[in-house]
């Protein structure tokens, strides 16, 4: 499996894009606990890498380009962990930290928290569909974090500028299918999310 490092390489590429801002999930601070979430035995590199992105996204941009987001899994993640999580990243000066106290279905991808499929819809009451741009660790792009099991592929950075992706003909349709301006497949990803109108 490849993975794509947020290398020094990586970091002055992204600093230097025109993207707004940059969110970065991270379930744990320890690396048992990582180890537990992820199968990566490698978080003590990972949490070095977004440590040195965060201080190099710092100096050159402003305190909110940067998001990190935890979503605490009471099986995995302690309260006193996530503690930790949060003062770790302040003491780097991270100011946007999003905090979810449970898991949601991801789009009835994990099966004891599915809801029920909407016939249909007509949006989305999320930024992820229009503001954010979701790139997996193999640099495949999907809609949204909701899409676990990777359904819907848009495209690939290591093939394709951001750019190319973002106003490519799948991204479009995509949005066009989440707006309801074109009809939604029976087994579309959306009509599973609890975000989906």
């Amino acid at each position: 499996m490849r993975f794509i490092n947020l290398t020094p390489e990586r970091t002055a590429v992204l600093l230097d894009s025109a993207v707004d801002w940059i969110g970065i999930s991270v379930p744990a601070i320890r690396e048992k606990t990582y180890l537990q979430i992820t199968g990566r035995k490698d978080f003590p590199k990972i949490r070095a890498d977004i440590s040195h992105f965060i201080s190099r996204a710092l100096k050159v941009r402003d305190e909110n380009f940067v998001m990190v987001s935890i979503t605490r899994d009471k099986d995995y993640l302690s309260l006193q962990e996530k503690e930790e999580a949060i003062v770790f990243w302040q003491k780097l000066g991270v100011k946007r930290i999003e905090y979810y106290n449970a898991p949601i279905s991801r789009a009835g991808n994990v099966p004891k928290l599915r809801i029920k499929p909407r016939k249909s819809i007509q949006g989305c009451r999320s930024v992820w569909t229009d503001q954010m741009l979701h790139v997996l660790f193999n640099g495949d792009i999907i809609p949204c974090c909701m899409d676990w099991s990777r359904e819907i592929v848009l495209g690939n950075v290591c093939q394709q500028s951001i750019e190319e992706i973002w106003t490519g003909e799948r991204y479009t349709r995509f949005r066009n299918i989440v707006s309801g301006d074109i009809p939604c497949p029976n087994n579309f990803i959306c009509k599973k999310c609890e975000d989906s109108v």
